[in-house]
């Protein structure tokens, strides 16, 4: 079984590679130091929805990109 510390040790490894700024890191291990999840739920929720825009507004700029390279390849073959 892990005790706290090792399990703070995990938490904070999984919030650095979900790309959490050092700041919500803290603010999230303080809610859990009170036991206040909700607020833990609503930091992540926002963080999820904010890596949510960024994969969505990437994937545009690869459709984009996509469709440029699709349209300078069918005009070289002509």
């Amino acid at each position: 079984m892990t005790n706290g510390t090792d399990t703070d040790t995990f938490l904070r490894r999984n919030l650095v590679d979900a790309a959490c700024p050092g700041e919500m890191i803290e603010r999230f291990m303080a809610f859990r130091k009170h036991g206040r999840k909700r607020e833990q739920i609503l930091l992540l929720t926002n963080h999820r929805k904010t890596l949510f825009e960024k994969m969505r507004s990437s994937q545009q700029q690869l459709d984009c990109l996509d469709f440029l390279l699709f349209t300078m390849k069918k005009h070289e073959e002509s």
